[in-house]
């Protein structure tokens, strides 16, 4: 088949399988959906979209679910079919970042992944309520938050006595 197109065409045959955003080898995103939030930073969406609408869309929910915060957005179309759960997936995983301190979720087209640090215990139970919601779909998801108690110790205010002590 390939032999009969004309110059200048090219065929590329890919198998069945798990669908990656790119071919192996070729320069894109790994992952088909990717944010990171952290400290004083922009929050950063990327990946692979299904199409430019879905990318801006994505953008969009990661604006109203970060309001004042900066928002770098950026999608490329993708070579490959979707997975069908890609736009659950990038709404779950902006659910499941926003109440984080800092982290990283991301989606590889079979499961989404959360990593981050809390300084709440309701923030926790708020992620892991947002991955539970897209388990729903039969995606696998993981999650590794760290409470980081020290850091939530440090801005509780001090008893009067401490206080005092301080002083």
């Amino acid at each position: 088949l390939a032999a009969a197109l004309p110059g200048g065409v090219a065929l590329r045959v890919v198998a069945p399988g798990r669908a990656r955003p790119r071919p192996a080898g070729e320069a894109g995103p790994e992952d088909w959906f990717a944010a990171e939030a952290a400290p004083g930073a922009p929050l950063r969406v990327q990946g692979a979209a299904p199409d430019p609408q879905s990318g801006r869309a994505a953008a969009a929910y990661a604006r109203a679910r970060f309001p004042g915060r900066e928002v770098e957005a950026a999608f490329s179309p993708a070579e490959a079919a979707p997975p069908p759960a890609w736009r659950r997936a990038a709404l779950a995983a902006l659910d499941a970042l926003a109440p984080l301190a800092s982290g990283r979720a991301r989606f590889d087209g079979e499961a989404l992944r959360l990593e981050g640090r809390a300084f709440a215990p309701a923030a926790v139970r708020e992620a892991q309520a947002a991955l539970a919601a897209f388990a729903e779909t039969g995606a696998e998801t993981r999650a590794a938050v760290t409470m980081d108690v020290a850091t939530l110790a440090e801005r509780l205010p001090l008893p009067p006595e401490l206080c005092l002590g301080r002083l």
